[in-house]
């Protein structure tokens, strides 16, 4: 299974994306004409000051549920690179409380999983507090409604155990990324600028 997003995942010079940039698509070895699924989504979290960006690399990936509901599990979960840094863990500060340097920050508990499905946005009201869709989490569909899209996207996913492949390429007016999943079997590989899972 490969999934794969051959649009824009659009992070320009400042690491910013527009809302549903990224279009992943979903390769299975079973199917030779095409991706099988296809969706809309994010490759980065809700406040990018906050919260790290998962770096380019290839990195395992794995069909779990993630708050019980189903999603991807990127890198085993744990100790994966950021492209900024990433305040929000504590892994990333020296015994005497200062923060390590960018290049030594990681990430963990990364995965592909639901976008919000009330509005689009990376953002929500929890009881008048500004609550996150993404803490650093790949993300599908941002929209009213886009639950029922993820579900059925995931559903082409189920059982799920490959690699994930983040690229970026230069383009003019900022980085155009390339997110694949790579697996074991006769996959197929192709030509791509955003997200694949492959197996």
């Amino acid at each position: 299974m490969f999934l794969d997003n051959p649009e824009t995942r659009a992070r320009n010079e400042k690491g910013e994306e527009d809302i549903n940039a990224a279009r992943f698509e979903l390769y299975l070895e079973s199917n030779t004409k095409g991706p099988s699924a296809t969706i809309k989504g994010n490759t980065i979290p809700g406040d990018k000051d906050l919260f790290g960006t998962l770096a380019e690399g290839l990195y395992s990936a794995e069909f779990k549920l993630f708050k019980e509901r189903p999603a991807i599990l990127i890198g085993e979960g744990g100790g994966l690179p950021t492209i900024d840094g990433n305040p929000n863990n504590p892994a990333n500060y020296n015994e005497d409380g200062t923060l390590k340097p960018i290049e030594d920050h990681i990430m963990n508990g990364i995965y592909f999983h639901r976008g919000n499905y009330g509005r689009k946005s990376l953002t929500y009201d929890n009881d008048g507090e500004l609550g996150y869709i993404s803490e650093g989490c790949q993300t599908g569909p941002n929209s009213n409604g886009s639950y029922g899209r993820y579900l059925i996207f995931m559903k082409s996913a189920a059982g799920f155990k490959g690699n994930y492949y983040l690229r970026s390429n230069l383009i003019e007016g900022g980085n155009l990324g390339t997110a694949n999943v790579v697996g074991t079997g006769n996959s197929r590989l192709k030509p791509i600028l955003n997200v694949k899972l492959i197996q």
